[in-house]
């Protein structure tokens, strides 16, 4: 443990140490050669995991001295002593949490260099606090996780084509069973997660693209390829059991030899000789696919699925079905029913005569894709819930030999797959313990007969080390029997902790600042981190963003540029507000320091305390993370809801407007008769009159021209959508319009759609009630359509939205925009037919702007992508939001030339909020 000391204003200050980031090392003193590392955070208690701060007392001295015991054989009453403080040993609960709280407070020497074995349970527990803290502080970290998973595919392109049937110089790989075809770099990622389970026989894999990039086309694909080949093996099998291969080579081939069969777009035939194509159908069996999705997006997978499977007559993925499994499914929806789970369920394996059971695939099943959601995995069991026959129970067993044993029917569950696939599983993944997704996993496991390949889909998998966990304990769980163990032997769970540890040091360090001996802690990690990086992304990852190299080219088009527009509210009253807001933030602050310290000063515990400083940027960036918290500060709950509309800062400090007509819920009473009027199929009967009846209910009504006026923000959107209209009405072939739009869209139209997203639920009603009031004539000239989006619009209903907008436009059809929240309908849906998107408010993560981003910035965009994200910096909230995105290539990452937002000067946090305080 390094305690390092810095220089403030020419004094010595002990830096305290971050007991989170604390790893103890345990040598036996019979054993002087082996060293355990253990991250104390291993031990922390519920308790601690709930706290927003960290005390000695959070960590649980019982487990830590049992694993001691367990692991090294030290007796669990044994003095513990620290190497260079021999005279001070612990052996009681209370030494240990004085030992910390030295050790917290800068007091404790320890030993350099950790060396790295740590516990299962860390795993699954370590895990970075603050997502958006990695996005803006990561120092040469966060490249490597792109950088090292990719591979530009020259040296596997020749096997790659041979498994499509392809010519090496194709940029294009169609495959019969498809209706799309594959870009190179896709197909190079079929291929690679089959050569995963079928050669390297690793049951795990993870795709982290950028959005746009194909993930589900690239998922769907390896659904459908696994089907065919399974159906060609059945076709195989029966030609070789009647003696008559008329179609396939026979069982005794050379290495060279070529099916019968053989043709063009046709994926490689299982029979021919050691391809991986035989390998894929010998290692998994024919099981079916399962899709976990968020809510929202089973309708899009669904879609997804329609639009790239050939299920005609003649194509070989006419034996495609896909379902869903969800209660709110639309007619043109195929649902799992109970009768659709009987014809594909695990067949039970005999004799069965324990709780512990097996089963085998039904033939035929993997032609069967059941798409489900995260929180629906109970669901979708119960339709494979069966009972079977009488099977003794362990636990049930007669005491000391009398009687006889216990009987009870099997209930046994007969879901099972072959493929799984856990779309934005970031969001599921599970922080601290295993969600009901991985869980479903974890049990098909136990009971098939064979491997399950399970793949990550995720753009966020810069998050971390945390993000491969679920599938590091499926692949170390998967009882890996490949002769090359090397990646067995670096993926022990015991190992997996220590870099997510050292992730989350790196994320909240900048080495820049750090003394010597800080540096050369974070040098060390850093070396750690990154040379696991080396080892384990080629080997489970690939990671590309649209300026990915494959085979030497780009895999995407041009980046859209990012444009910052500064929209600084204008000076005056309602400017005031805001100040005196920011400076009563402020001092609530101060004075949860203050009272924090005097609580902890009345206890003999003034050690315990943070600096001011570090209290003050803890309790700040919090806020900014999580601004709509319900037990956030009130005063910046406002401050962030006036973001997009100043003046609502005004209204509620002066209570002219309750502060609840803010939160959601008031926005969806007054929202839902709106959008249950806005559906796209009543666009001809608009019910414009009882719309407009139904905002005046809203308290922010009679406002909407102040609003307006003091919104440089919504201002700006205007002009945006009168540019719009401008280039609708222009001739199709235009100069200007393709010098500005790039090439028309392929319906042969000027129509330019457009998408608002708002971080706050309150700025986007405000943005839709201005926009509908602004052009209520164009409206009603049928010019524009205007769709909102509220947490009370189903997600089937969002699905229709989404297909409204992909539609091809006819001459006379309205511009389309779409307003709604970036969590909402920022990730997930696919938008290439709109080319301009807006976001009003700074993300609280650099990541949040690039799905929003990404809904129109994405592969098969053909228009040039207006991409726009607008910026007050005199809102304090937004100002240190924007500062904690911009760091290296964040938020600003591909911004424009022109009227962006200047780079700001580092200040203390609360400087921005109280600028009285500044010297």
């Amino acid at each position: 443990m390094s305690q390092p000391t810095q220089q403030q204003d020419g004094a010595k200050e002990q830096e305290k140490t971050n007991l989170d980031l604390l790893i103890v090392s345990v040598r036996h003193p019979k054993d002087p050669v082996t060293m355990k590392d253990y991250p104390l955070n291993m031990f922390i208690s519920k308790e601690g995991r709930r706290s927003a701060s960290r005390k000695p007392e959070h960590f649980d001295y019982k487990s830590f001295r049992l694993r001691l015991s367990d692991e090294l054989g030290i007796a669990i009453d044994a003095k513990l002593y620290v190497t260079t403080m021999k005279e001070r040993p612990f052996s009681t609960e209370a030494e240990f949490h004085g030992f910390l709280l030295a050790a917290q407070n800068g007091k404790s020497p320890g030993h350099p260099g950790p060396r790295v074995k740590l516990p299962y349970h860390e795993i699954t527990t370590v895990v970075p606090e603050d997502d958006g803290e990695i996005q803006q502080s990561l120092q040469g970290v966060k490249d490597p996780f792109m950088n090292r998973s990719n591979s530009d595919g020259s040296k596997d392109w020749p096997e790659v084509c041979k498994f499509f049937n392809c010519s090496e110089s194709d940029d294009q790989i169609e495959v019969l069973g498809l209706k799309l075809s594959l870009f190179p770099y896709q197909a190079w990622t079929v291929w690679r997660v089959f050569s995963q389970i079928a050669e390297r026989r690793v049951p795990s894999f993870i795709i982290g693209d950028a959005p746009g990039l194909g993930k589900t086309g690239m998922s769907l694909t390896i659904a459908v390829i696994f089907a065919m080949l399974k159906k060609t093996q059945q076709d195989i099998e029966r030609e070789r059991r009647a003696g008559r291969n008329a179609n396939h080579l026979p069982g005794t081939q050379q290495a060279n030899a070529q099916c019968p069969s053989h043709v063009a777009k046709r994926i490689q035939c299982p029979c021919v000789p050691n391809s991986l194509s035989g390998k894929i159908v010998k290692e998994m069996l024919d099981f079916p696919t399962l899709i976990c999705v968020p809510p929202h997006l089973l309708g899009q997978w669904y879609t997804e699925a329609k639009t790239w499977f050939d299920v005609g007559p003649d194509s070989p993925a006419k034996i495609m079905r896909a379902f869903i499994r969800h209660a709110d499914v639309r007619r043109d929806q195929q649902q799992l029913t109970p009768n659709v789970a009987q014809s594909i369920m695990g067949e039970l394996v005999l004799p069965c005569t324990t709780l512990d059971y097996k089963i085998n695939a039904q033939v035929g099943s993997s032609r069967n894709i059941i798409i489900f959601s995260n929180s629906g995995t109970a669901g979708l069991v119960s339709l494979f819930k069966r009972f079977g026959p009488p099977v003794t129970n362990p636990q049930s067993q007669p005491r000391r030999g009398r009687g006889a044993p216990r009987m009870q029917p099997l209930l046994w569950n007969s879901l099972a797959c072959s493929l799984v696939f856990f779309d934005e599983y970031h969001k599921y993944y599970g922080t601290a313990g295993t969600t009901q997704s991985f869980k479903l996993l974890q049990e098909m496991r136990e009971r098939v007969n064979g491997k399950i390949l399970a793949v990550g889909l995720s753009a966020n998998i810069k998050q971390g080390p945390a993000l491969y966990a679920p599938f590091v304990n499926h692949y170390r769980n998967s009882s890996p029997t490949h002769t090359d163990m090397s990646l067995a032997t670096r993926l022990e769970l015991q190992r997996m902790a220590i870099y997510s540890t050292d992730f989350k040091y790196l994320s909240t360090h900048n080495r820049d600042v750090l003394t010597n001996r800080q540096q050369k802690e974070y040098d060390t990690r850093h070396a750690r981190l990154t040379g696991f990086l080396d080892d384990f992304n080629p080997e489970m990852t690939v990671a590309r963003d649209p300026s990915s190299l494959f085979r030497g080219k780009r895999i995407g088009g041009p980046l859209g540029l990012i444009h910052i527009k500064a929209c600084p509210m204008t000076e005056g009253n309602t400017y005031d507000a805001i100040r005196q807001l920011s400076v009563r933030v402020a001092q609530n602050i101060t004075q949860l320091y203050q009272d924090r310290l005097e609580y902890l000063t009345e206890r003999g515990r003034e050690n315990e305390m943070p600096t001011k400083k570090d209290f003050t940027d803890n309790m700040i960036h919090t806020m900014a993370q999580y601004p709509a918290r319900p037990n956030q500060d009130k005063a910046w709950r406002t401050l962030s809801r006036s973001c997009s509309f100043p003046l609502v800062g005004l209204l509620t400090r002066d209570q002219t407007i309750d502060s609840d007509k803010l939160l959601t819920e008031a926005i969806k009473d007054v929202a839902t008769p709106i959008t249950d009027r806005l559906h796209p199929d009543r666009r001809d009967r608009l019910q414009i009159n009882e719309i407009n009846d139904h905002l005046r209910k809203s308290p922010f009504y009679p406002y909407r021209a102040q609003l307006e006026q003091e919104s440089p923000k919504i201002n700006f959107i205007e002009e945006l959508i009168n540019r719009l209209l401008v280039t609708k009405d222009r001739p199709v072939g235009d100069e200007q319009v393709k010098e500005r739009h790039g090439d028309p869209p392929a319906d042969g139209t000027n129509n330019h759609h457009l998408l608002v997203f708002s971080e706050m639920a309150i700025s986007a009603f405000l943005c839709f009630m201005i926009l509908w009031t602004r052009f209520e004539a164009e409206i009603r000239d049928k010019k524009i359509f205007i769709l909102y989006v509220h947490s009370g619009v189903p997600a089937a209903v969002r699905h229709v939205y989404k297909g409204y907008l992909q539609e091809d436009c006819q001459p006379g059809d309205p511009i389309k925009i779409l307003i709604s929240t970036s969590n909402l309908f920022g990730e997930g849906y696919n938008l290439q037919r709109v080319n301009t998107c807006v976001l009003t408010e700074i993300p609280s993560t650099y990541e949040i702007q690039r799905q929003c981003f990404g809904r129109v910035d994405r592969t098969g965009q053909s228009m040039r992508t207006w991409l726009y994200q607008l910026y007050d910096e005199r809102n304090p909230t937004e100002k240190i939001r924007y500062r904690r995105n911009k760091n290296k290539r964040e938020l600003a990452m591909r911004e424009a030339q022109g009227d962006d937002v200047q780079e700001q000067p580092e200040e203390d946090l609360i400087d921005e909020l109280d600028p009285n305080r500044r010297a």
